[in-house]
């Protein structure tokens, strides 16, 4: 049985105030108690779009990629590092992200952006990540992210462009209010929650929280809230991503970025190893 039937928050969605700062509402929103029901509305209301654009003037073919999530994508400019990998490798990316500060997938949906940018939009690629506690909940995971995933893939298959699923990390100290007490339960948990619902809609996977559980204890990933990730931790993620979409080993690349480059070598065997030594497992083909 996977995690708890726990539910996070009503089902009766109402109206949001002023935004707020969205790492400290995205924390506050997972908590399953009325005294934080307020923090929840309001990080509904914070809302980052972000338009980037890299070319590669050896390479005329550009990858477009629609990054949709929270304050985990949008941490430490997550797509620019991505495009920056990109880069070295010789690809030519354009980016845009959709992000909100404690977003759910199904807060995407239901506002209407992602439907709106997938349809007619030309994406290769488009990256979901759920919140960071729904995919532990077997109750809000069922009622919640697979249903908002299924319904974002329909549209991206009809538009000719292929679902990439960020797993994402575990908190490091787990999540007790769902019944998590430790880092390891929660991890496979989430894990476990995007391999079954990418299996059921065809997606690959850039199985970011399991480099994550390989790296975490030799480098500092996670800031000081033990949920959101350090430059570090958002590196791991971007190069997950890379081998994830491109199929190829970010461990040759030479895109360091505010990493030492030791550091940035490090992570990018991590991701590389990961990602592609069960490639099968993750659904990514080869290059």
């Amino acid at each position: 049985m996977l995690g708890p039937c726990l539910t996070l928050r009503p089902h009766t969605r109402l109206a949001v105030a002023p935004p707020v700062d969205d790492k400290q509402t995205e924390v506050n929103a997972e908590v399953p108690t009325m005294k934080y029901l307020g923090a929840l509305l309001l990080a509904a209301a914070v809302a980052v779009s972000i338009l980037i654009f890299q070319t590669n003037t050896d390479d005329d073919v550009r990858t477009s990629v629609l990054f949709v999530g929270n304050s985990y994508t949008s941490s430490n400019d997550l797509s620019g590092v991505f495009a920056a990998l990109s880069a070295a490798g010789g690809h030519g990316v354009g980016v845009q992200v959709i992000a909100e500060g404690g977003a759910w997938l199904d807060d995407h949906v239901s506002g209407g952006a992602v439907t709106a940018q997938l349809t007619g939009g030309d994406w290769d690629f488009v990256v979901l990540q759920e919140q960071s506690v729904v995919p532990a909940s077997g109750t809000e995971r069922a009622r919640a992210m697979f249903p908002a995933i299924r319904e974002i893939v329909a549209v991206a298959d009809e538009w000719d462009t292929e679902t990439v699923l960020f797993l994402t990390w575990a908190r490091r100290d787990g999540f007790p209010d769902v019944g998590y007490n430790s880092y390891a339960p929660m991890q496979r948990a989430v894990t476990a929650s995007y391999e079954e619902i990418a299996a059921e809609v065809g997606a690959r996977v850039a199985p970011v929280g399991e480099a994550w559980a390989v790296a975490s204890p030799a480098f500092d990933l996670y800031q000081s809230d033990g949920s959101h990730p350090t430059p570090a931790g958002t590196y791991l993620a971007a190069a997950t991503l890379y081998a994830a979409i491109f199929g190829e080993d970010p461990r040759g690349l030479d895109a360091a970025g505010s990493l030492d480059k030791e550091t940035a070598r490090s992570l990018r065997s991590v991701a590389g190893r990961i990602a592609l030594g069960d490639a099968e497992r993750w659904s990514i083909p080869a290059p």
